[in-house]
């Protein structure tokens, strides 16, 4: 029977009064410091939203709010990349967010009427041959 002691079980039920003053503390606690993993994730998660908020802004015809968006998700992906590189991570990085993060950057200066920049980010789509 020691296993159900354990478990929280008990012979006689606890009176509500009491029950709800013992039972209340929750006991997980958070965890105070990111890993570097966790922390890397979560600025991916930021390009991504940023990425999306590209898109909308080029659905919605805002052309120069859509490039200012990939902007920020190409410098953030490019901060990512330099703490991997820094961590000696650097073949953690998601190849498939870089080729979007060039791919849409490229687009949307395309859609500014910035032809010489966006054949740039094209060319570093085409250069680099881990890209899918």
């Amino acid at each position: 029977m020691k296993s159900n002691a354990s478990a929280g079980f008990k012979s006689k039920p606890i009176p509500e009064g009491i029950a709800a003053t013992h039972g209340t503390q929750p006991t997980i606690e958070e965890k105070k410091d990111k890993s570097e993993e966790e922390q890397f994730k979560e600025l991916e998660e930021e390009v991504h939203r940023l990425l999306e908020q590209s898109a909308t802004a080029k659905v919605a015809k805002n052309n120069n709010d859509a490039l200012q968006k990939a902007k920020e998700a190409a410098t953030k992906e490019k901060k990512i990349r330099s703490l991997r590189e820094q961590t000696g991570s650097l073949d953690q990085v998601n190849i498939d967010l870089t080729f979007y993060v060039f791919y849409n950057l490229a687009n949307m200066y395309h859609s500014n009427g910035l032809h010489t920049e966006a054949v740039n980010s094209y060319t570093i789509i085409l250069k680099n041959k881990q890209y899918p």
